[in-house]
Formats: C-alpha cells, structure tokens, sequence
C-alpha cells in the first residue's frame, strides 16, 4: 500500500486511514510516523490512535510503532492511552491447557495432570524474518507487566487517579476475551486489578496459576490498591452495568455486596428495568430476582411487560412470567396479543399465553380467525393444546369455514395437522368443499396426500362434476410422479366414468390429459378399469372412443369376450 494514500487520509480524517496503516509493513516508516501522529491533537487522531490500540498491537512489522505510541503514552501520563494498551497487552500471551499425566508416590497410581503451557503459535526467540516481525514471548510478558507497573506506581501516590485509569481498562475488556479459565489467568493487568491479594492464586514465572486445590470459583474481591475503591458506588454501579466482560461484572456486583449491600437493595425500578433491557444475562437475572418486591409494578405500562417477555433468558423468564401473572389481568390483552403470546418460544411464556387465550369468548369470525395462528406455537406441549383449543372452536363455531381447516392442514407441524385431518374426517361441513380438497391434493406433506388419495378411492367424497374435476386437476397436476396418489385419482376418476355418467364429457378430458402424464405402470392400471366400465356401458366407448381417438378398445366383439 502506498504511504501518499495513507498521508492523504490520516490528513483529510478518513476513516480508511486505519485500513492503509494496517497495511504497511516498512518498520523505519512506521516509526517515525509514530512520532508525527503522537503528537497531532485532532480529536479524529486520538480517536483512530485508541482504535489501532484496540486492535490488538500484534501485526507483522508493527513493534517499532507500538512502542514508539507507548513509550510516547507513558512520558505523558497518558493514563487513557495505557488503559488501552493494557487491555490489548493482557492478550498478547495467551496460554492453552495441556494435559499429561504424573505418578503419585502415596497412591502408587498414574494420575492426569493438566498444566498452563505458552501457545505453540508465538514466536519464541527474535531471529528469523518471520518471528523478527512480531513480538517474542519475553517481550509479550514484559509488556503485560509494564502496564501494571504503570498503574501501580499511581496508586501508591494518587490513589483516586489509580481507580480513574483502571476504571477505563475495566470497561474495555470484553466476554471474548475471557471465554475460558485461562484467559483469565493469562489477563495479567486485569487478574491483578481485581485479585491482587486473592490466596486463590500465585504468580509464576509463565504467569499467574491457581494453587493447588483451589477452584476460579473460589475467587472473592482482593484488589490491588484496595483503599482505591473505597466510596466508589456510582462506578461500581457502573462496572456492573456496562462492563463489556462478565469477569469483570461479576468483581463488580461482589464488591458492591460486600461493601454497598444497603444501597444495592434498594435499587428503584427504574434501574432494574434498565438492567433488564441489558443483553447480559448475568444483569438481566439480578435484576428479575431483585424486581418482585419493587413498589410501582402494579402500574407498569402493558407495552413493558410485554417488553419483558420477549426475554430468552429461561431462569430470567420464567422470574418475569411470575410477575406478569401477579401483575397483569389479561382483560388489558387483545386475544390477537394473547395468542402472540402463546406462540412464543419460551415455554413459561408460551404457557401464559395460551391460558389466557382460555378465558377469552371465541363469538365471531375476526376472533376465530385470530386463533388461527396458534398452528405456528413453537413450544410443543403447549402448541399440542392450542391446536386442541383451534379445532374446537372450528368444530362447534358457525363461522367456521373451510378455509380455516385448510390453514391448520398446512401447518408446518405434523403435530397440527394430524387431528386437522381427523376432524376433516368426521365433520361433513368441510366435506363439500372444492378449496379444501384442491388444497390437500397440493400438499407437499405425505400423509396428507395419503389421506386424500385414501378419501378419493373410498368415494367418500361429495361434489359436484365441475368442483370435482378441479380438484381431480390439482391432485394430478401438483402430486409428483410417481407418487402413490396420482394412480389411485386416475383410478378415481375411471371409477366415478362408470358410476355418475352424468359427469363423462366433464371427466373424459382430464382423464385423456392424466393417461398422457403417467408412467406406463401407473397407466396400465387406470386402462383395465376404463376397458372394464366401456364393457358396462356402451355409450361410454363412443366418447372415449371420441375423446380419446389414439386409445384403441378393438372391436366390440373381442371386448366383449
């Protein structure tokens, strides 16, 4: 990349200004270029200068630059910038677990023994192009350590300029950082801010590790600098509410126990429900447990609480849900919302929903419609009820239509559309319509084309010759070849030529059409049953005969024979 792009854009305040840094690699460069941004006091070059510390200070070419940018930071008690860089050392070193094993003298016996080994992708000495190009692991360590000291030289003196500092790195660290034990460990600023004097932990010359027998979940608030974080509510509060790493959050809320228990408790409403609006779980299930005695919520607004229903937290939830109960008279929600409600994903919710769906009159055709979407409830216990509650009203409500049962029929749930074809069966309001019967020969489910094809070859189907001849159509022309419906409809409809003669010149054309789209086995068996009704009925053989001129019978003789 060239260096007149990258000085055109750090002058004119573009933001591709990082993109082309990122890309250089002439080291000499670098470095003086250092010097020059250092010093620019443009707020859009602090801005790009804390978001390259952020990156992580780790690519190729990049040492002489970042330590001319912290040398530079430390001579000018920059305690913003060495936050940011402390954050972006503690992740420079990072450590995997290794697993070996040692015999045990007392027992006699080979026992596993898991250790904190470097990470195998660091470079180890400086030699060679590839290694020379980033930082060396004692080079790693000794920034990590760097950082801290920066930090810890200012708290002996300046205790309340110690915790402004620290108080920044804490919100910089993030949940992706720390996602396992050891990167905890390897967090060499960060496990010291907050455990400093913890005798959970010792520190060794690869770094920080537990003491035998001792557990991460043992950790308790040990910081370093303590009388630092004396009379600090407000920005304790404010770790625990937006520190972006819950290791860091967690420290926060045990210190607050332990030195601000009073005030903690009686946290007002308005806060819980901004804790409940974090996307931290750790947050949003202090703030459920902390909400139930709260003054206030017998006039939270409706749109709130269904705010926090929409939740995913299950032990949050479900806290939430309690509430909502004690709280809220479903006489405030529509049955549109009720039902909203009940095809929820979280069972709790769902559970409340559909309850509430219960209690609500079913006395018209907008109320029954707006249950229909209850074949779409994602809980399967409670969709198995609401479909349940669905049909029922079909069945005894005389706005039904069949439309509706077709809806049902085309859920995406077999769960749904199993009893839908069970009431189908056994109410013969819906067994008259041409939309319905279309609609199930166009499934694209199996038992519901089974279920069609089996109703067609029973006859037990009742319509007219026009309705029938649209849905013999949709049945052939949807069902895909070779299916076991499209035989027993070309059966049907040779079956229905011999017994309703009224309906042949209707039939004739889509039989000819059907004979024509089938496979030879398929048609063979449709032949034999036409053959079988021209040799019941006679005039049947001039309009197949008519309509269908390249179907051959023979003579009359040798098909009466």
């Amino acid at each position: 990349m060239s260096w007149l792009l990258l000085d055109e854009a750090f002058e004119a305040g573009e933001e591709r200004f990082l993109t082309e840094l990122f890309a250089q690699d002439a080291e000499k460069k670098l470095k003086g270029f250092g010097e020059r941004w250092i010093r620019d006091a443009r707020p859009f070059a602090r801005a790009m200068l804390l978001r390259y510390i952020d990156d992580g200070c780790d690519r190729p070419h990049h040492r002489p630059l970042v330590k001319k940018l912290y040398k530079s930071a430390e001579d000018a008690q920059d305690d913003e910038l060495i936050a940011h860089f402390m954050v972006a050392f503690d992740r420079l070193l990072p450590r995997t677990i290794f697993e070996g094993s040692r015999y045990n003298y007392t027992t006699r016996e080979v026992e596993p023994h898991f250790v904190l080994v470097p990470a195998g992708d660091l470079p180890k000495t400086r030699r060679g192009a590839d290694q020379a190009s980033r930082f060396s692991r004692a080079t790693r360590g000794y920034l990590t350590r760097r950082a801290l000291r920066y930090f810890r030289k200012i708290g002996r003196k300046d205790p309340d300029r110690y915790f402004r500092g620290v108080h920044i790195a804490l919100r910089l660290y993030q949940d992706k950082d720390l996602s396992k034990a050891e990167n905890l460990l390897d967090a060499w600023g960060l496990i010291h801010v907050l455990y400093w004097g913890s005798p959970v932990l010792e520190r060794h010359r690869l770094g920080v590790r537990l003491r035998p027998e001792r557990a991460l979940a043992e950790l308790t608030p040990a910081p370093l600098w303590p009388q630092a974080w004396d009379n600090r509510e407000h920005e304790l509060f404010d770790l625990f509410e937006n520190a972006g790493a819950k290791t860091v959050r967690a420290f926060a809320l045990a210190l607050l126990k332990e030195r601000h228990a009073a005030a903690l408790a009686a946290l007002d409403l308005t806060a819980l429900l901004r804790l409940l609006s974090s996307p931290h779980d750790d947050l949003q299930l202090f703030a459920a447990q902390h909400l139930r005695d709260r003054p206030g919520l017998e006039t939270l607004p409706l749109s709130e609480w269904l705010r926090l229903l929409e939740l995913t937290d299950p032990t949050v939830i479900a806290l939430i849900t309690e509430l909502v109960k004690k709280h809220v008279s479903p006489d405030r929600l529509s049955l549109a919302e009720c039902v909203r409600l009940a095809r929820a994903p979280i069972g709790p919710v769902a559970e409340l929903g559909l309850s509430w769906v219960q209690q609500k009159k079913v006395q018209t055709s907008e109320a029954l419609a707006a249950l229909l979407p209850l074949v779409e409830a994602k809980a399967p216990l409670v969709r198995e009820r609401a479909v349940a509650l669905l049909l029922e009203n079909l069945e005894r409500s005389s706005h039904a239509r069949p439309e509706h049962l077709r809806d049902v029929i085309d859920a995406k749930f077999v769960d749904a559309r199993t009893p839908a074809l069970a009431l189908l069966a056994k109410d013969r309001r819906f067994a008259g319509s041409t939309v319905l019967w279309a609609a199930l020969a166009e499934s694209p489910y199996e038992e519901v084309r089974s279920f069609f094809s089996a109703r067609f070859a029973a006859a037990e189907v009742e319509l007219d010759a026009s309705e029938l001849v649209r849905v013999f159509a949709s049945a052939l022309l949807s069902v895909s070849t070779g299916s076991k419906v499209k035989p027993k409809v070309l059966r049907a409809i040779v079956e229905r030529l011999g017994t309703h003669p009224a309906e042949t010149e209707a039939l004739l054309p889509l039989l000819r059409m059907s004979l024509r789209s089938v496979r030879a086995s398929e048609r063979r068996g449709a032949l034999s049953a036409l053959a079988r009704a021209a040799l019941q009925r006679p005039e049947l053989r001039t309009l197949i005969t008519r309509e269908i001129p390249e179907l051959s019978l023979g003579p009359e003789e040798s098909v009466c024979r």
